[in-house]
Order: structure tokens, then sequence, then C-alpha cells
């Protein structure tokens, strides 16, 4: 933290001293450095966190007696995202590796290094300082669960990390591990600090290649125009070294890793981070993700006749069969009536000539009024019924009536 710091019109802001620490004082320098594009407000809410952090341990050591930024809260950093990265499908990183081997020596690191730093880098998520702390040593390539290294000391989680190795990528470290000597960094020098630089000019020898492979001027053209393999696309996301990392979790997602698995595996302190950040997603996995719903059911626009020869039951029933309401009719049950049971000629009058007004439900055991206004009779008679009306439990009338041929009941 600088001591004094200008922020124009003669005013300077001091944070020398304990009591010169103040939510206002700290707004004002963290807006010049904001001002001055030295930080953005990502990098200056980590500086809030450390401020806080400091002024806590100071309360705590007796220091000082109150912490003047315990309810300071930083900025949305979501609003001001200086990197977007993307990913590369797997023909494209294919071409980055090859573009790669092709290369030349770049911060002492030559074309097949550089290949195998990208490989790794794309199987592990393993950021920069992390690989470049990596020895032959550090790896286990038996066949069962080959895996790599971190020693606490490089990981940003100050723990070992064992990280498993996919069998493709086992296959192509192999022999080139052979090759390098014993207790030795496999990328020595620099390039940490230049890691960008590297994958940088990669991409232009790799978008260089895909251009120069077409013989048609109108297509070569239009490929020059286009920001494939470019540093930045034209939706503004770049592909640096981190880039690979973002890679890695993307990668795990698109082969349907389990969330919880994919947070495990990019050592992410949250769920929000792996998925909200590091993983994206292109047309194709959207395209084939919406493949795999179940399929819409189609009617079909056949006749009644087709569907009925469709289903076999075509011509098995003839029309005009009734209904008769059962016991139980207050529930909403309704079931084909017999065969034998014809419909009145005219259900809404009362049939003079029939001398009977007690009808004998199929099961033979209750019995009907024939007209609503006359009481029940004791009686039960098995001669030919005419209309009649059936009461339901709810105190109306069925719509249906019934005539039944001279025949005994329980033939009904």
């Amino acid at each position: 933290m600088r001591p004094e710091v200008g922020l124009g019109k003669g005013r300077e802001v001091s944070l020398c001293r304990v009591r010169d620490v103040s939510p206002s004082a700290v707004v004002e320098w963290l807006k010049c450095e904001r001002v001055a594009e030295r930080i953005g407000i990502q990098s200056s809410n980590y500086y809030v966190g450390c401020m806080k952090s400091f002024m806590s341990w100071l309360v705590k050591d007796g220091r000082t007696d109150r912490n003047p930024l315990a309810h300071f809260s930083g900025m949305n950093a979501r609003v001001d995202v200086r990197r977007e990265r993307r990913s590369l499908a797997p023909d494209e990183f294919s071409l980055l590796l090859a573009a790669a081997r092709q290369g030349k020596p770049i911060r002492t690191l030559t074309g097949e290094d550089r290949a195998m730093l990208y490989v790794l880098a794309a199987s592990t998520g393993f950021r920069c300082s992390e690989l470049a702390s990596l020895t032959p040593e550090s790896f286990d390539l038996s066949p069962d669960s080959p895996c790599v290294t971190v020693g606490a000391a490089y990981s940003k989680r100050r723990r070992q990390d064992s990280q498993p190795l996919p069998r493709d990528a086992t296959t192509i470290l192999c022999p080139w591990l052979e090759s390098k000597p014993a207790k030795r960094c496999l990328w020595p020098g620099s390039w940490v600090n230049h890691a960008a630089k590297l994958v940088k000019t990669d991409l232009a020898v790799a978008r260089a290649t895909w251009i120069g492979s077409v013989t048609s001027s109108e297509e070569r053209q239009e490929r020059e125009a286009s920001t494939f393999f470019a540093y930045r696309d034209s939706a503004g996301r770049v592909f640096d070294f981190h880039a690979l990392r973002h890679q890695y979790v993307s990668n795990l997602a698109a082969a349907g890793v389990h969330p919880k698995i994919a947070q495990t595996l990019a050592r992410h302190s949250t769920i929000t981070l792996t998925l909200d950040r590091y993983t994206h997603v292109g047309l194709y996995d959207l395209s084939a993700s919406v493949n795999s719903l179940p399929p819409i059911p189609i009617e079909n626009d056949g006749t009644e006749a087709e569907v009925l020869k469709a289903t076999g039951t075509y011509d098995q029933a003839g029309p005009g069969v009734p209904t008769v309401v059962p016991r139980g009719a207050e529930n909403g049950a309704v079931l084909p009536a017999s065969p034998r049971l014809q419909i009145a000629p005219n259900c809404t009058e009362r049939n003079e000539t029939t001398t009977d007004r007690v009808d004998v439900t199929p099961e033979g055991s209750r019995t009907i009024r024939a007209d609503r206004h006359d009481p029940t009779s004791d009686c039960i008679t098995e001669e030919t019924r005419g209309a009649a009306r059936i009461r339901t439990g709810d105190g109306g009338f069925a719509i249906r009536c019934l005539s039944r041929l001279a025949t005994a009941p329980d033939e009904m």
C-alpha cells in the first residue's frame, strides 16, 4: 500500500499509520488505483479483503481497539470483467499442439516442450507456477491410476495435490518424460511470467497454417476476415495460458462429470466458481443436450376406423350399445351394459302399459323405482319390464332408461 497517493486537484490520501485507516480513505485510494488502470475491480476487492484481515489481526493482538473496516464491502466484479476466456474445440486444440511442435523455441522452451506443457495443463487444470515446479518424479504413470502430484509449497491451496491423469494424456507424456533428466524441472526458465506470450505465438502459427491450407482466394479471404484461432475472438473472449484451465473444466462438463466431482478436480472452494466462471458451453454442446430430450408424442391423424384396426378392436362392438349405471354411480362409475339391454323407445314418458313398478338390478339384489312419485314396493317380479329410471346416490335420477327382454334376471 502506497503511503501517499495523489488523486488530482491537490488531493492526497495518506495511509501511513493505523489511525489513518478509514472507509473513506480506503475508498479514495482504491478509486485512484482503478482510475490509473493499475488494478481492476477484482483486484480492488482482493485489497479490501487483505486490509480487513490485517485490521482484524490488529484488534486480536491488542494493537487497536476497533476495526474501522469491519463493515466495509467490495464492489461487483462481474461488471468489470477484464478478460473473458474461452475454450477450444478438440480439433482446434489438436491444431494448436501441431503448431507448437513446429514452432521455434520461446523462453528456452522448445516446440515439443510447449506441446507437452499444453497437454498437461489441459489434462489437469494446473496453473503456471504448479506446472513449473514439476519434475519427472512428480509423475506416477502406473496403468491402474496414473497421476501427477504438486508440492504444497507450489499449490495455491498450500497443500499437496495429486491430480489423476487421463489415459490418452499418459500415452502422450510417457515417451517425452523418458528423455528428461531426473530431479530437474521439466519446464525451467522464466516462462511463467510470459506464459500468455507462449500461447499467443503458437496461436498465430496455427492460424497462419489454417489460412494457408486453402487454395481458393475467396475462401482465404473469408478465413482472414474471421477471428478463428485469434487471441481475441469476435465476442471479445481471449485464449491465454490460463484458458487451458478453463479448457480442462469445460471438458469435464462436456463429458457429463458430476458438478461436485468437477469442483474437486478443479480444486475450487465453491461450486459457483467451477460452473459460472470456468465452464464454457458452446452451441454444439447445447444442441447435443436438447437432442437427448424425450421425443414429442405425435397424434395419429388417421380415421377412427384406421385407429381401431391398428389396435385390433375394429368391428368388435356394434353401434348403439347403451351404458348402464351400476352400483356406486354416485362415484362416477359407468360400465357398458349387456348386449340384451336395449334403449326404450321413449325414456322420458311413463309406460302406461306396464303394470310392474319395480325392477331388478343386474345383481338381482337391489330394487329400483319405476316412478319417482310411487313408493318402493317390497315385491320383486321377474316378468317383462318397461321403461325405468334408476335412482342415484345424490337424490337424482340417471338419464338412461332400460328395457329388458323377457328373460330371467340371472341371465342379465
